[in-house]
């Protein structure tokens, strides 16, 4: 490629706007009402509303003073909408600073584009340079945000082959269906058609010879061509065989007698078209290069495939002649036939029925919405509020989360709980003696009867722990030098653990009961700002509907004056004092306002939608299909403005994101306390009291 040149071009000052979107956030300000202000503010809009004064119409824009408009600082002293706190200067959610950006911004269809443009290099086609060009876009591995494409002749080049396969498929349906209903067969269409595909090849085979490129549009248009002359010469033949066989002569002599009665005309219109295609194949000057293709397609094309069609279309007819006399494919078009008359029919009554109700009403409003019944349900805010409340899922987890933080620190509590054991066992031994001093029976024989029974504790202060325990065994055995037979050992045992250092003051279970404790007042807080943001969604939900409402009133209010006008300015039209050229800007006034009143429609049903998705706890409940008609219509009273350090000090005190943070501060200084108290040394004061006794 050569001549490369780009549309972009830099150096345009402009003023960037960065929104800080956590500040907007904060301030319930949408990025897109900043766009919307500032786009209105500073450059203006033309036509906010109309002005009629008798039968003159005046468009009324808005923008505002110069000196609000010409520096960064000017435009940060600019007010944007809140939904929360009415309107925010523009130089507490965003920043503004002076830059350079690109001259010009080209779109194409509604994207930014850059575009590249170059000439080929002689010598080349069109379709091996947009190769190498994308494989050159592959190799750059551009973000996922970018792609490319192709205009003008690189574009139609797709488009005309993506066309020209269209207009194949479609040229051979309507051959066939043009051929089937001359023939009044399914079987004869084909037969003539199967010489449209040996065409091809010899057409390509031409441009080869002659050293010509293929061009996608004037080699299609040679191809079409070539298609409908070897068709012609199928339909000679077909037709010619089939009188003869109506005649009463048999098949075979049919298809050769009619072979050699067709060969002159054949022959003479293939001469012919030879013959007016060479002055366009020998041709020079402007344009010889196209109408060179198209004539080597078709002299090529027809001159080659004309002795392999004369053999193959009488071989072909009696193929499917056979084909055609079987039994089942007789059964199959009889079929076919009777049901012909039925089906046209019913297609031409179902016709009727979708276009009788097209002209009615074409001007009365379709005040119907998608998905909304004709019942009503009347909802006040304070309504909408409890059912968000009670039914929103986003509540419910919240609650969900508090009863899981309490049970946690339930459990991490269990840990001063005391422990109580009880442990009996029993054991015999059958042991082989060496002596008979030891067992006159030769066998030692013992029985062990254990009850153990203890409890303890840990004492949540100062990391003390207690423990008591009974130990009882029974002990039987054939000893004889055992005098107490068979006898009990009893042991009381009581201890004492006293950390003096490491997990005196706080250790791990301790610290995990005060971080629990912790995390139950973080999940209260947390349901606090969920339910404090779905009510301020659904208030703002609510209003919005409101004002959708009203809005679609003022459209429909609107719709029913440009009627007005409309048949105002037919009168005077008839009465000969407008002009008729002006019922053309009434009826587009009508229209657009019509469109205004539909917009509306679809704006109050995405505000409608917004409200139920956040009191209803799913798509099965009744007030999905209802229409939702607030009643509440005025909001309430605008608070009295505070000083700005008292407005403050309430803030801080009141916002449950301040308690938040100041519980999760919390629970980190308690890990902190941790952490330092494992650093000491670990030094235990333990005691213990034993006493142990024997009976039997």
């Amino acid at each position: 490629m050569a001549d490369l040149e780009s549309s972009y071009e830099s150096g345009k000052p402009e003023v960037r706007v960065l929104v800080n979107r956590d500040k907007a956030a904060d301030l319930n300000v949408n990025v897109a009402s900043i766009a919307t202000a500032l786009r209105t503010l500073v450059a203006g809009d033309d036509q906010v509303t109309t002005y009629r004064e008798g039968d003159d119409r005046y468009d009324v824009g808005l923008r505002v003073t110069k000196e609000f408009r010409n520096s960064p600082d000017a435009m940060s002293r600019l007010y944007v909408p809140s939904s929360s706190l009415g309107n925010v200067a523009l130089s507490s959610v965003a920043t503004l600073s002076e830059d350079t950006g690109p001259i010009g911004i080209d779109r194409r269809n509604r994207q930014r584009q850059i575009l590249i443009s170059a000439s080929v290099v002689g010598g080349q086609s069109l379709s091996e340079v947009l190769a190498v060009a994308d494989n050159t876009v592959k190799e750059l591995n551009m973000p996922p945000g970018f792609r490319t494409g192709t205009i003008g002749r690189s574009k139609e080049l797709g488009r005309a082959g993506a066309s020209f396969v269209i207009a194949f498929l479609l040229s051979i349906i309507f051959m066939y269906m043009i051929l089937a209903a001359q023939f009044e067969s399914f079987v004869d269409p084909i037969v003539i058609l199967l010489s449209l595909p040996l065409s091809m090849p010899f057409a390509l085979l031409s441009l080869i010879i002659m050293r010509e490129n293929f061009s996608i549009i004037y080699s299609s248009v040679g191809i079409l061509v070539l298609f409908g002359i070897v068709k012609k010469n199928s339909i000679l033949q077909v037709d010619h065989i089939k009188a003869l066989r109506r005649e009463g002569m048999p098949r075979l002599e049919a298809i050769l007698k009619g072979c050699e009665d067709r060969l002159r005309p054949i022959l003479m219109t293939t001469a012919a078209l030879v013959a007016g295609m060479l002055p366009l194949a020998l041709g020079q000057g402007a344009g010889a290069g196209t109408r060179r293709t198209v004539a080597i397609v078709v002299i090529g094309g027809q001159t080659l495939c004309l002795l392999l069609t004369l053999l193959v279309t009488p071989v072909s007819y009696s193929l499917f002649d056979d084909f055609a006399n079987a039994h089942w494919f007789r059964r199959f078009t009889n079929l076919f036939r009777w049901r012909r008359t039925a089906g046209q029919t019913a297609a031409l009554l179902a016709l009727a029925a979708v276009l009788m109700p097209v002209a009615h009403g074409a001007d009365e409003l379709n005040k119907q919405r998608v998905g909304v019944s004709v019942t009503t349900r009347k909802l006040t805010l304070k309504e909408a509020v409890e059912a968000a409340l009670q039914n929103n899922l986003e509540i419910e987890i919240e609650r969900t989360n508090i009863a899981n933080a309490q049970q946690l620190l339930n459990a991490a509590k269990g840990v001063f709980d005391p422990v109580l054991s009880y442990n009996p066992s029993y054991e015999r031994r059958d042991t082989p003696a060496a002596s008979v001093l030891q067992a006159a029976t030769g066998k030692l024989e013992e029985r062990f009867i254990n009850n153990n029974v203890g409890i303890r504790s840990r004492a949540p202060w100062q990391g003390m722990s207690l423990g008591v325990s009974f130990d009882n065994t029974r002990t039987e055995t054939n000893n004889p030098f055992v005098n107490l037979n068979p006898y009990l050992n009893s042991r009381l045992l009581f201890t004492f653990t006293q950390p003096l250092f490491r997990n005196r003051v706080i250790d791990r279970e301790r610290a995990q009961i005060k971080i629990r404790s912790k995390q139950v007042g973080i999940s209260e807080t947390d349901f606090e700002l969920r339910v404090i943001d779905v009510v301020a969604r659904v208030e703002q939900a609510y209003w919005d509907l409101v004002a959708a409402r009203q809005a679609v009133q003022v459209a429909e209010d609107g719709v029913k004056l440009g009627q007005e006008q409309l048949s105002r300015t037919e009168r005077q039209i008839s009465a000969g004092s407008l002009a008729p050229v002006e019922i053309s800007l009434a009826r587009s006034e009508f229209e657009r306002r019509r469109d205004s009143y539909y917009a509306a429609q679809d704006i109050l049903t995405a505000a409608e939608n917004n409200l139920k998705l956040l009191v209803a706890n799913g798509r099965t409940n009744a007030v999905w299909s209802d229409e939702v008609i607030p009643t509440d219509s005025e909001t309430v009273a605008k608070p009295e403005a505070e000083e700005l350090g008292s407005a403050v000090q309430v803030a801080i005190t009141k916002r449950p994101e301040i308690r938040l943070l100041g519980q999760r501060k919390s629970v980190n200084d308690i890990e902190q306390e941790l952490n330092r108290d494992q650093l000491k040394p670990q030094v235990n004061f333990v005691a213990g009291y034993a006493n142990s006794g024997l009976a039997g």
